[in-house]
């Protein structure tokens, strides 16, 4: 695949899950190591759902809604007890580490540690719509291309909305949220929620194009986490630019260099972007409160 034609796809995935990362981030502070999983089982549990007869729409939502709620049990189990404690506590690394590791273990034994061909939605085609030269785009890759730029944009209007406001204030001053009368708990919850949903269809989108699989989540893990660190901490629109740099990088790399360098060429980008802004492409300075 052509560089550019690698990094609209891949970039989009890439900032897809970066995205998700963000949407849990915003109301709590909080980074969630088990997201890869998340991406995983959504993938897989498409992948099963689509080989059992069921339509790839109805497999999409089941799958969605699923790793949505496993994303709230995350949150009420290992992160909100953390920070019920302690607001400023940084246990919840360890605890969504911890969940990582338990959701790992029990994906492989539910869906087999074998990697999964996904089949491509009809009627959408592999086939290339769009060609050049010995390469191109299918109608399905377009539709990978599009969906995370049409999340972002909602996600924008969201925001921009007074329940989206709500969310970011909650994490500025959650007392103070309170004290307004905005319900942080449930909040919160919707966040997570949403955020597992975005990440499992990052993982069904993801399917047909590198396979259903448990090592697709801790892959995806690391991409999407480097983005978020490139393009701004909490920026949508810089978790897509990350991700579509880190995929400019990485095809690049593989049709210029050599394709199992693309690993080092992703943390290469990394440390260059933070040396010279900490903050990422499109983060703020943050003014520590006294």
């Amino acid at each position: 695949m052509e560089p550019i034609f690698h990094m609209l796809v891949y970039g989009g995935l890439y900032g897809l899950v970066a995205v998700s990362f963000n949407v849990l981030y915003r109301p709590t502070n909080v980074f969630n190591f088990a997201q890869g999983q998340f991406v995983a089982i959504g993938a897989l549990l498409a992948a099963a759902l689509l080989k059992g007869g069921v339509p790839w729409v109805i497999a999409l939502v089941i799958a969605l809604l699923a790793v949505g709620a496993l994303s709230l049990l995350v949150e009420t189990t290992a992160v909100a007890p953390v920070l019920s404690r302690s607001a400023t506590s940084h246990t919840w690394l360890i605890t969504t580490l911890a969940v990582s590791l338990i959701l790992d273990d029990l994906a492989a034994k539910i869906f087999g540690g074998e990697a999964q061909p996904v089949a491509v939605p009809a009627p959408l085609s592999s086939d290339y719509l769009i060609r050049v030269g010995d390469t191109g785009l299918s109608s399905y890759d377009l539709l990978v291309i599009v969906v995370p730029v049409l999340v972002v944009i909602g996600l924008a209007k969201l925001y921009a909305t007074r329940p989206g406001r709500a969310i970011s204030a909650i994490a500025e001053d959650r007392q103070g949220a309170v004290l307004r009368g905005i319900d942080p708990v449930l909040l919160t919850r919707v966040s997570w929620f949403v955020g597992g949903a975005l990440a499992a269809l990052a993982g069904v989108l993801a399917g047909p194009i590198m396979y259903a699989s448990v090592s697709l989540g801790p892959s995806l893990l690391i991409t999407g986490f480097a983005a978020v660190a490139i393009g701004g901490v909490g920026d949508n629109r810089g978790a897509m630019a990350g991700g579509y740099l880190l995929a400019l990088v990485e095809g690049l790399t593989a049709a210029r260099i050599a394709a199992d360098l693309t690993d080092v060429a992703t943390f290469v980008v990394l440390l260059l972007v933070l040396l010279v802004k900490p903050t990422g492409l499109f983060g703020e300075r943050q003014v520590a409160r006294v």
